[in-house]
């Protein structure tokens, strides 16, 4: 349903901006993604996925554009955890844990574009990010004296995640030609992703990407 919302509202933005000339295009790059909050404790690495979509560029004026667009995007985080301890007789008994998580979004971004020079762009980006999926890969090992033991479960579960985050980024760009610009943005995360809000963690997305323009 939350899709289906989400298409319905850049239908709606289509229909009221098509008294502008406009352009569309495909955007794709890399997300370097992390929490952040006062809830969060040590641990806690960054985690590197994806993004991939379509956007659509009007012309507002010689210095304006704006760019709505559909993206499908992988967040999430990395935890790791290392503990050992001496047993005595020279064995040490060591533990890691490593969990890799990969939430899955839908973003429609609103990217508002200022143009200082013809090839250069500044923009101010609210997103709207619908939740997908959540994927959890565990990672365990296990040492006593040198010998290891080790396991990996995956899973996938969105229990506990709000279902829809509000964001506000900002970013740059460069063109390379009329068509093939280079962006580059910092997205906050505005809602906490937990669903009953009993803790205050945060997405934080540094993205990198080629837009191409037909």
């Amino acid at each position: 349903m939350k899709i289906l919302k989400a298409i319905l509202l850049i239908a709606l933005i289509t229909i009221t901006m098509s008294a502008f000339s406009q352009h569309l295009g495909v955007k794709a790059g890399i997300n370097i993604a992390n929490i952040e909050g006062d809830d969060i404790e040590s641990g806690f690495d960054s985690r590197t996925g994806y993004h991939a979509g379509i956007y659509l560029t009007y012309v507002l004026s010689e210095k304006w554009t704006f760019e709505p667009g559909v993206l499908f995007s992988t967040k999430g985080v990395k935890f790791s955890l290392s503990e050992s301890y001496d047993m005595g007789n020279n064995l040490v008994f060591s533990e890691e844990y490593e969990a890799r998580i990969a939430t899955q979004y839908l973003d429609i971004p609103f990217s508002f574009n200022y143009h200082p020079e013809p090839k250069l762009q500044l923009s101010l980006i609210p997103t709207i990010s619908v939740l997908l999926d959540n994927k959890i890969e565990m990672i365990e090992k296990q040492c006593v004296g040198g010998s290891c033991t080790g396991s990996k479960t995956e899973d996938s579960s969105t229990e506990g995640i709000r279902s829809t985050d509000l964001g506000f980024g900002f970013g740059a760009g460069y063109s390379l030609t009329t068509n093939l610009r280079l962006l580059a943005g910092y997205t906050l995360g505005l809602l906490s992703i937990d669903d009953e809000d009993d803790s205050d963690v945060y997405h934080r997305v540094a993205s990198f990407s080629v837009a191409f323009q037909f």
